[in-house]
């Protein structure tokens, strides 16, 4: 018939109109489009029905629809249960385990209508079902069975090909969350102190991720402590005053309590009007509030402000609560590092002089700077000893590792070395000592140390040094130089590696009236991106010059090596002049 001829030429167009659809990308884009093609160029079909099976869930949910209205006794549900009773709506149960195309006719009316399945190809499951009805001009013959089949294949294929770049660009999008994820955990670890950790964790919130944050950390007593930040400069203001002049009415309304007291997410719709005076809409429409759990305890919550009316993606969720998670680690890292710290730092100052001695003809001054928040207390230490016969023993060193048992091996180690000075030995015999000492019975595995022995009376100095930092000798209107006095070696164990009798030795000088001897530790000369090679260069460059007491020393050489109260790492100085 002409006219059913004409039809399949257009129902051949719908199909080339299907391959086209391939490009999609969503489903729901696919159906869209796909019923607009359908609408075009095959307006001859009476209805058409879109169903997408659902495997999950054994049910059939509608797509698209195009065309008049079905017959009533079958009508176009949005959701058809495919294990449901036959008869009560298109068989789409029937079409889906038998994976065939079946006539459906309306006894009632004489309306008749196919129902074709479609798939992928080589396709083991069916990915849905076309419905279209079948206007009394067209002859359900093979041709026209196989024009709609053909129609559903392409259906079929695109849908396949739409699922497959979605699935690839979930994926992708889920490694590049994974690795987003990787990172903030890096950024969380790389600190142990509080606000540098704040600060990175409210960086990888914003903006990506938040209009605000709010950080609500746990103190000791019980309450808690907030930080906020936006991510526009011109909000903060606005945080600021109403998170602290409504603090504990915004922490209410937040659900602050309830996510610490029942670790779970609490999302708020942030409604302006039981909201406190000020605050702009423009700040966040919704509020989720995520704890941070660590180790048994509930370190503290943040609070994410965000623009939209809901949480957002699956993956966003997964991501904030999973910077939470990490960033309640890092605190809890800093919090215990900071007990230790506190421990360490008392340890150590009460091993250190209280004082430093008075002898004639004699100045002495000395410094030592904890290292700075995050860092954690090393093994620096010095020490000074009266000598008979007039001489005056300078010691300084440094116990490898760091905490409290790097302080405890710094103690044993400055007590011995008090011990093998009071006789009389040559610095090089108390280093060799000191060195047997570690490897029989001391804790500490190694440790670099130097000590000098000063005469009072003659200005003779003789020094030995095992792999310590070599001391400077400041002469007035000479230039500073650097006493060199060892092998490198340091003490426990790679003495074994010199010759006998070399690794330590004791080297003599004078030293002329007013000159000054200087002893320092690393954490003088590495800071600000200085290394062990350009830090002692520097610090003989700021040297330079006249002095006019030890104390002066001390004070210019931390200012040019720009060391306030507290250092990058420990920082120790023993300064000795001659008067």
């Amino acid at each position: 018939m002409p006219h059913q001829d004409g039809g399949l030429r257009h129902l051949l167009d719908v199909v080339r109109m299907l391959g086209e659809l391939a490009l999609s990308s969503t489903v729901e884009t696919l159906c869209a489009r796909a019923v607009a093609a359908f609408r075009r160029v095959a307006a001859d079909l009476p209805f058409g029905l879109i169903y997408l099976f659902d495997p999950d869930t054994a049910v059939a949910r509608l797509a698209g629809r195009w065309g008049g209205e079905p017959p009533a006794r079958f009508g176009a549900p949005a959701v058809v249960e495919l294990a449901g009773p036959i008869g009560g709506s298109w068989p789409l149960g029937e079409v889906a385990s038998l994976a065939r195309t079946v006539l459906v006719p309306d006894p009632g009316t004489g309306e008749r209508a196919l129902v074709v399945p479609f798939g992928g190809p080589g396709a083991e499951t069916l990915e849905g079902a076309l419905v279209t009805g079948i206007g009394p001009q067209w002859a359900v013959d093979g041709d026209f069975r196989a024009v709609l089949q053909l129609m559903a294949a392409q259906l079929g294929c695109a849908l396949t090909a739409t699922r497959a770049r979605v699935a690839e660009r979930d994926r992708a999008a889920a490694l590049a969350e994974l690795r987003e994820v990787a990172d903030a955990g890096h950024a969380l670890t790389t600190s142990l102190d509080t606000e540098e950790i704040r600060r990175a964790v409210t960086d990888l919130v914003l903006p990506g991720h938040g209009l605000w944050c709010a950080v609500w950390l746990v103190r000791p007593d019980g309450d808690t402590q907030v930080n906020v930040r936006a991510a526009a400069e011109g909000h903060n203001g606005v945080l600021a005053r109403v998170f602290g002049e409504r603090g504990e009415r915004v922490r209410a309304l937040l659900g602050v309590d309830d996510c610490l007291s029942g670790l779970r997410t609490v999302t708020q719709p942030i409604e302006q009007d039981g909201w406190p005076d000020g605050w702009d809409r423009g700040v966040g429409r919704l509020a989720v509030t995520v704890p941070m759990p660590a180790r048994g305890r509930v370190v503290g919550a943040i609070t994410f402000g965000r623009a939209e009316q809901r949480v957002g993606e699956i993956g966003d969720l997964y991501y904030l609560e999973e910077l939470a998670r990490r960033a309640a680690l890092a605190f809890d890292n800093a919090a215990m590092h900071a007990a230790e710290q506190r421990i360490a730092l008392g340890l150590q100052r009460s091993l250190l002089p209280r004082a430093l001695p008075e002898v004639p003809e004699v100045r002495l001054a000395a410094r030592y700077l904890p290292g700075s928040r995050g860092a954690r207390v090393g093994g620096d230490w010095y020490d000074t000893v009266s000598l008979a016969a007039g001489r005056l023993g300078l010691m300084i060193g440094d116990v490898v590792g760091h905490g409290v048992q790097a302080v405890a091996r710094m103690g044993q180690l400055r007590t011995a070395l008090r011990s093998y000075a009071v006789p009389d030995r040559s610095p090089a015999a108390v280093l060799e000592a000191l060195d047997s000492f570690l490897l029989t019975g001391g804790e500490a595995r190694f440790a670099t140390c130097l000590y000098a022995v000063f005469q009072v009376r003659t200005g003779l100095l003789h020094v030995a040094n095992a792999g310590h930092l070599s001391p400077l000798l400041l002469v007035p209107g000479e230039q500073p130089r650097f006493v060199h006095a060892g092998t490198g070696v340091p003490l426990g164990g790679a003495s074994r590696l010199v010759p006998d009798g070399t690794a330590f030795f004791t080297r003599r000088l004078r030293m002329p009236p007013r000159s000054a001897l200087v002893l320092y530790t690393d954490g003088v000369v590495e800071g600000r991106g200085e290394t062990l090679e350009s830090g002692p260069a520097r610090l003989r460059a700021a040297l330079r010059g006249e002095f006019s007491s030890a104390e002066e020393i001390c004070d210019r050489a931390l200012g040019a090596m720009e060391l306030g109260e507290t250092g990058r790492d420990d920082a120790t100085l023993l300064v000795m002049q001659r008067t």
